[in-house]
């Protein structure tokens, strides 16, 4: 006499619970994850909001400058080191003789202190003439930070906060590695100047 077979259905009950109880397991620990990340990232996006301390690489920046940083950074939300940061390694903080940083444009089209596109390989990101009246909308990021009346991509009053003003455009202060990567495609400003100015 032959045992009777078990039904095939038989045994579903017990593989189902287990692959529901293991489906929800994962789920759980999914939701986990991605609470802790978006949990991290706020924190990071409201960090950028708290401007950090002058230390003793600040010294190195001229007062001005430094003046300018910190206005713009706490203007724009983008701590002030990330813009100390690019101005020290675009133009040693206008400290600079090479081309652009003064007058006329680098090789690439940018100029300035911060090194903003003007023309050429860079784009125009400034909008209008490297130099022009307030008054002319160009549609692009300079502004009349100090407000004298002139945009001025030479002035580190109008530059500065230029920058900043680009940077908070492209996803800072929440992502502020993607909006440095915009500032600078080759990504020598998201490397080395974004700390640039906040080394002990």
């Amino acid at each position: 006499m032959r045992a009777p077979m078990p039904h095939p259905a038989a045994d579903r009950g017990s593989a189902t619970i287990a692959l529901a109880a293991g489906a929800a397991v994962v789920m759980l620990l999914a939701i986990a994850v991605i609470g802790a990340v978006a949990g991290i990232s706020g924190q990071e996006a409201s960090a950028c909001h708290a401007q950090p301390a002058a230390n003793g690489a600040a010294g190195a920046i001229p007062a001005d400058y430094l003046a300018d940083y910190q206005k713009a950074g706490a203007a724009y939300g983008i701590p002030w080191t990330v813009l100390a940061g690019i101005g020290t390694v675009e133009s040693d903080n206008g400290q600079s003789g090479l081309p652009g940083v003064h007058s006329g444009t680098n090789a690439f089209g940018a100029a300035g202190p911060m090194q903003v596109g003007v023309g050429g390989a860079a784009g125009d990101t400034w909008g209008g003439a490297p130099v022009h009246p307030a008054s002319e909308h160009t549609g692009g990021y300079g502004i009349d930070g100090d407000h004298d009346g002139v945009v001025d991509v030479y002035d580190p009053g109008d530059a500065i906060p230029s920058a900043a003003s680009f940077l908070q455009a492209h996803g800072a202060p929440g992502n502020m590695q993607a909006a440095r990567w915009r500032s600078c495609p080759g990504r020598r400003v998201a490397d080395q100047g974004a700390g640039a100015a906040a080394k002990p």
